[in-house]
């Protein structure tokens, strides 16, 4: 039996190189598009993965010899994820956010592969529909846009996006709150944060990765043209004050938080964009609730 085949970008990111190692030990094939050698030889899995080396151009994606299945999914992970975006990095952003991901799609073309997993974030919505909190959320809808063109026009790109919710999990290197409370944990310093109110719905990492494999899936059972979005969410809203709360009584430590000495950001979410029911990815659900993930991180400690 042929192996399964992917194709990741982003693959040296928490949920990117988290993937590449489920799906190695599923027996997939895995090649990964890098832009940094060095970083992906740090990664544990870095002997049983194929690499193509991308310098910013299509040519050095389409030059690039190949033998992919013509089944072979894409999942498009890469992005720079920067909430407040300045002139400095605005061509980064551009080019990392919208460049990137139109030539993964145009050499997907010229490889003759049609299935294309893309990762969006809830910061591009509201309740009322498109309503980017920041210039990063407003780059995703744009790639997004693009990716229309190329699931309606032949040859057709089958898509999938999943629109990603607070993801978390054990060995998580991104600067992201549970990483700051550990430090503080251990320095006992102070952290100034906002009154605390907005609501998060976070989402761990294992369930995460499930869904890309459902996602797949539905793609490698899909014959006709698609252009589908679901959210990765649990449905289940929790307070920055509730998380801290949560913390402390799990992990068994005090947070010396200065509460309200922060102002909340400019479109802060403070109640994330709940999806309809209906609206959910066939096959999937989450399965792994805050406390029990919490739970998970302090084992691996």
């Amino acid at each position: 039996m042929q192996k399964k085949e992917a194709i990741i970008t982003g693959a040296t990111g928490y949920i990117g190189s988290n993937l590449v190692r489920k799906l190695l030990s599923q027996g997939w094939k895995v090649t990964c598009i890098i832009r940094d050698i060095q970083k992906l030889k740090q990664q544990a899995w870095y002997e049983q993965v194929c690499y193509i080396l991308y310098d910013g151009t299509l040519e050095s994606l389409i030059g690039t010899p190949h033998n992919f299945s013509k089944d072979t999914v894409v999942f498009h992970f890469a992005a720079l994820t920067v909430y407040n975006c300045t002139p400095k990095i605005l061509d980064q952003m551009l080019a990392a956010n919208i460049c990137f991901g139109t030539y993964i799609l145009e050499a997907m073309r010229q490889w003759g592969l049609s299935k294309f997993i893309n990762t969006g974030t809830y910061w591009q919505h509201s309740d009322a529909g498109y309503d980017p909190c920041c210039f990063y959320a407003a780059t995703k809808e744009a790639f997004e846009q693009l990716m229309v063109y190329y699931s309606t026009s032949s040859p057709y790109i089958q898509s999938i996006t999943l629109t990603l919710f607070d993801v978390y999990g054990p060995n998580d290197p991104r600067k992201k709150l549970l990483n700051f409370f550990h430090q503080m944990a251990i320095s006992q310093e102070e952290l100034a944060l906002s009154p605390g109110e907005q609501k998060m719905d976070m989402v761990y990492i294992e369930d995460v990765l499930d869904a890309y494999i459902v996602a797949a899936k539905q793609l490698l059972e899909t014959k006709e043209p698609c252009f589908k979005q679901y959210p990765v969410c649990t449905q289940h809203r929790t307070s920055l004050k509730e998380l801290v709360l949560m913390y402390e009584e799990v992990m068994k430590v005090r947070l010396n938080i200065l509460w309200g000495q922060r102002e909340y950001r400019s479109k802060e979410v403070m109640q994330p964009w709940l999806p309809d029911k209906n609206s959910r990815l066939p096959g999937w659900e989450a399965k792994i609730m805050l406390k029990e993930g919490l739970e998970k991180i302090r084992e691996k400690m």
